[in-house]
């Protein structure tokens, strides 16, 4: 792999070579729109528009048409006013508009970020400043956007040729890109980390677009709503692997990125070729204040405290003990004095190894795929804005 040039903020230039062929720069839009989260089981999908109401349904010219059968046509219009989003729900609609489990029967206005279930599908609105349309780089063609936080949005792209990534977007000031620039040079070569295909520099000089090939797969967070729900069991063998690429990847990635400060299940990728992939870090890491992560922050960090080697360390412990982990070499992960957590950490992944072994198990990635391939949602979109 070639290493990524250095991004150089306002150079004029639309791109930083990786593949070493230029790439489109990022046109920007400006203005106040509507963001949806939208999920149904593992299918979890974002849609932004720069549009203040949109129709939600099942019929062919709904604004946001769901692929879902509980989803009836017109089920729902959705509308920006002054930061709240009014939902007026269907009069024809079989099925109601649910609002924390309360049927609404006429129009209510309702904060922003708050969930929605439209039939058996969970719709989340909030309002949106970051309208940015993404270009496609040569050969790649923008499928749909995934959920995300740090600032960043990240898109599904696939290539004519069959592969599939991630296309990032970011923005910050340009001490913070200058910064983060130099980790990405630093840890290019590092395998726990997807493929870097591309890292150009926007139109305007004040953000980046990175291209990770991240094969096909599944998040981990994925697989664990999928534990939850009931839906599968991790088989002991595919914790094991995972829980030895995730420790082997942290050793590799600390010296040369530092502190992650942002391991949780949405950063894990399992491919469905049994690959276990860490997700880079954005310039700016949310902590605490974000809800799906406090419960991977270890200790020191819910009360203020910086990101350490020690907290991503009790960060892969959390992960591994919800997939079931039991080795006994895991123990000392969740202490709750970071200087009683394992410091040497490719050793310990060959002590999880080594105790599977020892218990007559056979980890290979084989369970990581299988696992990956029970959760990995359907190619087509669950929801399409017209």
């Amino acid at each position: 792999m070639k290493c990524v040039s250095a991004w150089r903020p306002r150079s004029g230039r639309g791109w930083s070579p990786v593949s070493g062929e230029p790439g489109r720069a990022l046109a920007y839009v400006r203005g106040v729109g509507l963001r949806l989260e939208i999920a149904c089981g593992a299918r979890v999908e974002v849609i932004v528009t720069a549009r203040a109401e949109l129709s939600l349904g099942s019929a062919p010219d709904d604004d946001v048409l769901i692929d879902h059968p509980s989803v009836e046509p017109a089920h729902a219009r959705l509308a920006l006013r002054r930061g709240r989003i009014l939902v007026i729900p269907s009069a024809k609609a079989h099925r109601s508009v649910q609002l924390a489990r309360h049927a609404l029967r006429a129009p209510a206005v309702v904060a922003a970020g708050s969930s929605l279930c439209v039939g058996d599908v969970r719709v989340t609105a909030s309002e949106t400043t970051s309208c940015d349309a993404p270009s496609s780089p040569a050969g790649w063609s923008v499928i749909g956007e995934r959920p995300w936080t740090d600032g960043q949005r990240r898109f599904r792209v696939d290539h004519v040729r069959g592969d599939v990534g991630e296309l990032v977007l970011i923005r910050a000031s340009s001490d913070l890109l200058a910064r983060w620039d130099v980790r990405i040079r630093r840890s290019a070569t590092l395998s726990v980390f997807p493929a870097l295909r591309e890292l150009r520099e926007s139109q305007d000089g004040q953000g980046v677009e990175l291209l990770e090939g991240l094969g096909a797969g599944v998040r981990l967070a994925g697989v664990l709503a999928a534990v939850a729900r009931g839906a599968v069991q991790v088989p002991l063998e595919a914790s094991v692997v995972i829980g030895h690429a995730l420790l082997a990847g942290l050793a590799a990635i600390l010296p040369a990125w530092g502190p992650l400060g942002s391991l949780d299940p949405r950063a894990v990728h399992l491919g469905i070729d049994g690959r276990v992939s860490i997700v880079r870090p954005a310039p700016v890491v949310e902590g605490w204040s974000d809800p799906a992560r406090r419960c991977y922050l270890a200790p020191e960090r819910r009360y203020g405290a910086p990101a350490t080697p020690e907290s991503d360390t009790w960060a892969v412990g959390r992960m591994l003990h919800e997939l079931g982990s039991r080795p006994t070499a895991l123990r000392a992960l969740g202490a709750r004095d970071p200087q009683q957590r394992p410091r040497d950490l490719a050793a310990l992944a060959e002590a999880v190894r080594a105790d599977a072994l020892g218990a007559g198990l056979d980890p290979s990635t084989t369970h990581v795929a299988r696992l990956a391939r029970l959760v990995v949602p359907p190619e087509r979109p669950l929801a399409r804005l017209r």
